[in-house]
C-alpha cells in the first residue's frame, strides 16, 4: 500500500536544513555523516560538511572533505581559503585563478591577504586597488586592511590621501589609528608616530573596556600597539622606557605568536641597551629567541614556529635570526654563532649585516685577513634592505677600517675612511674627526690641515646654500676650532687669530673648545708681544672678566711677583731647615718604652664580686690532669671491669649442681657411675602389628 510519508533520507535533509538555520555547525558535521552513510558521495552533504568544518576552524578536516572527487571541480574558493589558513599560499593563489564570477569580490580580498602574507606588497596593493575601483571596499575592516597593505608595500606617504578617498579618520577605530601610526613611523616622522600610537592605545582601551574585556585581554589585544610604541622609544634612545613597556608582554601570555616574537626580540635589544652586564641577561635572551623556533629545531636552525613564520615578513624573520646570532657571539657561544651565521649567509648572501657578522667571527678566530677579504668582495644585492642608503652600504667599509685599526694599521684605516667611502660620508663629523685624529697620530700635520681646509670649504658651501642648516653651522664651527688649535701647535699665531675671528663671527666663540683656543691665543700673543691681538682677544672676553684688569700697574705687578717669589723661597728654605733640626733631635733622644695597654678582664657569665668565688662553683682541682687519670674516670673504669668479669646466660651465669661435677667426685673418692650405653628410642607401634610379632 503506497504512503505519503517522507523517506529516511528526506527526513535527514529536513533536519539538516533546520540545523543550518540554527547555525549548529558541530551538529551539522555529525548529521552529514549520517546522511553520507545513507547516500555515500552525496554532493550537498559533502558541501555542508566542508562549510561547517570551516566555520568551526577545523581546516584540515575541511581540506579532506574538499579533496573528495565529487567536489574537486567545484568550491575552488573554499579550497583556496582552506589552503590560506593552512599556510599553503602558493596553492591558494593557484586555486584563486579558477574562482568564478560569483566569488570574484571574495577572491580579490583573499588574494590580497595571501600576497600580504607572502610579503608581496605591490601585488597586495594591486588587488586592493581593484576592489576599490569596483566600489567593493565598503566595510571598515576592508578599509583598515587597505591601509595595512599600503604600509607593507612601502607607500606610507600616500596614506593621508587614501584615507581622504575612503572617507575614514583615525578616530573611527583604533585599528585605523594604529595603521596610521605605522605609516608615520615608516616615513620617518617618529615624534608624530609616537603621539598617534599613544592616542590609538587610549582609544583601544576605552573601546575594549566598554566591551567588558578583562585587563589581560586588553593587554593582549593592544600588544601590537605596545610593540610599536617600544620600537619608537628605542629609536629615540629611550631604552629604559621601552623595556618598561615590553616587560608585561614578555612576562604574560600573548595569544598572537607573531606579536610575542617581535616583543621578545625588542625586549632583548632594550635589555642590552639598558644594562648588558646584568646577571643572566644572555641566557634569558637566548632562551626567549630559541623558544620561537619550530619544535625539535636546534639553536642553529632557521625554522621558525609555523604560526610565526606565516605571519612575519622576510625582513622581520631575518632580524630575529640575526639578533640570536649576535647574542651567541656576545655570550661567547662561538660554535653556535658560526653555525647560524653560515645558514644566514646562505639564505641572505647580499645582506650587509650577515656578511659583517661572518667577518667578525673570522676576526675572532684570528683570521683578520680572511675577514677583510670577505668584506672587500661584498656587493649588496638589489633586494637587500641593507642597500637602502649610502650609510648602510658603507657599513662593511667602516668595519674594515675598524679591523685595520685593531691590527695597528692606521694607514690602511685612513685610506679606507677616505677613498673607500662616498663623498657625502667623508665629510660627516664623526668620520672627519677620525680621519683628522689618524693624520695627527701618523705625524702627518700637513695632511690634517689639508683635510680640515677641504672640510671647511665643504661646510661653508653647504651653510651658504642653507643658512638655517644647524648641522652645517656645527660642522663649520668644528672645523674652525680644530684649525685654530692646529695653527697654534705649529706656532702660526697670526693665522690662528684670523681663523678665531671667523669663528667669533660665526657665533661659536662661546663654546668650551673655543674658550680653550682663546686661552692658547692669549698666551701666544703675550709671548710674541702682539698688542693688537691682545686687544682683539680682550674684546672677546665676557663682560664679567673684561673689567678685571682695569687700573692695574703691570710693572708693579711684576715687581711684586718677583718679591713674592723671593720671599716664598726664603720661607721654604727656613721651613726645610726647621724640619731637619726637628728630625735630628728626634733621632738623638732616647726612645720611650711603649706603654702596654691594660686589658679589661673578661669575667664568666653570672659572676658576682660580692659572693665568695664570685657566686660560682669551685673549680675542679683535677682539671689539669688528663681525663683518664681523674677520679671520676677511675670509677667508670672499675665499673666497666666488673661488667666484663661477670658471665651471663648458658655460659655459667646460673647455679651449678656440684653433684654433676666429675672432678669434685674424684677428689672425694667416689666412683663415677658407669655408662649404661645409649638409650633405645621408644618408637610407636606399627600399624597392623599384634603383640611382639613382626614382619619376617
Amino acid at each position: 500500500m503506497a504512503t505519503d510519508q517522507p523517506s529516511e533520507l528526506e527526513q535527514c535533509f529536513e533536519k539538516l536544513q533546520k540545523l543550518i538555520s540554527q547555525h549548529e555547525h558541530g551538529k551539522i558535521v555529525k548529521h552529514t555523516d549520517t546522511i553520507l552513510r545513507l547516500s555515500p558521495g552525496d554532493v550537498d552533504a559533502l558541501a555542508c560538511k566542508a562549510i561547517a568544518n570551516l566555520q568551526l576552524g577545523e581546516y584540515e578536516e575541511a581540506a579532506k572533505v574538499l579533496a573528495h572527487k565529487q567536489l574537486q571541480q567545484e568550491m575552488h574558493f573554499e579550497r583556496a581559503y582552506c589552503c590560506y589558513r593552512l599556510g599553503k599560499f602558493d596553492e591558494a593563489l593557484k586555486l584563486l585563478g579558477s574562482v568564478g564570477e560569483a566569488h570574484a569580490s571574495g577572491a580579490l580580498q583573499l588574494a590580497a591577504q595571501v600576497h600580504f602574507r607572502l610579503d608581496q606588497g605591490a601585488a597586495c596593493v594591486e588587488a586592493c586597488d581593484k576592489l576599490k575601483a569596483a566600489g567593493q571596499v565598503s566595510s571598515l575592516e576592508l578599509k583598515t586592511n587597505l591601509l595595512a597593505a599600503y604600509v607593507s608595500a612601502g607607500r606610507s606617504a600616500q596614506l593621508p590621501e587614501l584615507m581622504r578617498q575612503l572617507g575614514i579618520k583615525p578616530r573611527d577605530s583604533f585599528e585605523i589609528a594604529f595603521n596610521r601610526a605605522c605609516g608615520l613611523a615608516e616615513v620617518g616622522d617618529e615624534e608624530a608616530a609616537e603621539t598617534a600610537v599613544k592616542a590609538a592605545y587610549k582609544q583601544g582601551e576605552e573601546a575594549l573596556f566598554d566591551e567588558e574585556f578583562s585587563e589581560e585581554e586588553v593587554l593582549g589585544e593592544l600588544a601590537p600597539l605596545t610593540v610599536l610604541l617600544a620600537f619608537l622609544l628605542l629609536g629615540s634612545g629611550r631604552a629604559a622606557a621601552a623595556l618598561d613597556k615590553l616587560q608585561p608582554l614578555v612576562a604574560g601570555d600573548i595569544h598572537a605568536r607573531e606579536v610575542a616574537a617581535l616583543a621578545a626580540n625588542n625586549w632583548a635589544v632594550a635589555s642590552y641597551l639598558t644594562d648588558a652586564q646584568q646577571k643572566g641577561f644572555y641566557s634569558r635572551s637566548i632562551r626567549k629567541l630559541e623558544s620561537l623556533l619550530d619544535k625539535g629545531a636546534g639553536g642553529g636552525s632557521l625554522a621558525l614556529d609555523p604560526d610565526i613564520a606565516t605571519r612575519l615578513n622576510a625582513q622581520q624573520k631575518q632580524l630575529l635570526h640575526l639578533n640570536r646570532a649576535l647574542l651567541y657571539l656576545l655570550s661567547g657561544k662561538l660554535d653556535q654563532a658560526r653555525e647560524l651565521s653560515g645558514l644566514l649567509l646562505a639564505a641572505y648572501p647580499g645582506d650587509a649585516s650577515v656578511v659583517m657578522l661572518q667577518a667578525v667571527l673570522l676576526a675572532k678566530s684570528s683570521k683578520a685577513a680572511e675577514a677583510d677579504k670577505l668584506l672587500a668582495g661584498f656587493s649588496p644585492s638589489s633586494s637587500s634592505s641593507s642597500s637602502s642608503s649610502a650609510e648602510e652600504a658603507a657599513r662593511p667599509t667602516l668595519l674594515r677600517a675598524q679591523l685595520a685599526l685593531e691590527a695597528g694599521n692606521a694607514a690602511a684605516a685612513l685610506q679606507l675612511l677616505g677613498s673607500g667611502l662616498p663623498a657625502e660620508l667623508q665629510m660627516r663629523p664623526a668620520v672627519l674627526a677620525t680621519r683628522v685624529a689618524l693624520h695627527e697620530q701618523t705625524g702627518d700635520a700637513a695632511g690634517a690641515e689639508s683635510l680640515l681646509q677641504s672640510a671647511l670649504k665643504h661646510w661653508q658651501a653647504r651653510s651658504a646654500a642653507a643658512p638655517r642648516d644647524t648641522a652645517a653651522a656645527a660642522g663649520l664651527g668644528w672645523c674652525l676650532q680644530r684649525l685654530v688649535a692646529l695653527k697654534l701647535s705649529q706656532g702660526a699665531a697670526g693665522d690662528a687669530m684670523a681663523l678665531y675671528q671667523q669663528l667669533s663671527k660665526l657665533g661659536g666663540a662661546g663654546s668650551t673648545t673655543s674658550a680653550a683656543a682663546m686661552a692658547q691665543l692669549a698666551r701666544a700673543a703675550a709671548a710674541s708681544g702682539d698688542a693688537e691681538a691682545v686687544a682683539v682677544l680682550r674684546k672677546q672676553l665676557p663682560a664679567a672678566y673684561a673689567s678685571l684688569g682695569t687700573g692695574l700697574d703691570l710693572d708693579s705687578l711684576e715687581d711684586a711677583a718677583r718679591s713674592a717669589s723671593s720671599s716664598r723661597r726664603k720661607e721654604e728654605l727656613a721651613r726645610r731647615r726647621q724640619e731637619e733640626e726637628v728630625a735630628e733631635e728626634a733621632e738623638a733622644a732616647p726612645k720611650a718604652k711603649k706603654a702596654r695597654k691594660k686589658r679589661k678582664p673578661r669575667l664568666p657569665k653570672g659572676y658576682d664580686a660580692s659572693k665568695p668565688n664570685g657566686g660560682l662553683p669551685l673549680p675542679d682541682p683535677e682539671r689539669w690532669l688528663p681525663k683518664w687519670q681523674r677520679s671520676d674516670a677511675k670509677k667508670k673504669q672499675r665499673r666497666r671491669r666488673d661488667r666484663q668479669e661477670t658471665v651471663k646466660g648458658s655460659q655459667g651465669a646460673g647455679k651449678v649442681d656440684e653433684a654433676l661435677d666429675r672432678g669434685a667426685k674424684a677428689e672425694r673418692g667416689e666412683e663415677p657411675e658407669k655408662a649404661k650405653g645409649p638409650a633405645k628410642p621408644n618408637l610407636p607401634a606399627r600399624a597392623g602389628s599384634k603383640g611382639k610379632g613382626g614382619r619376617r
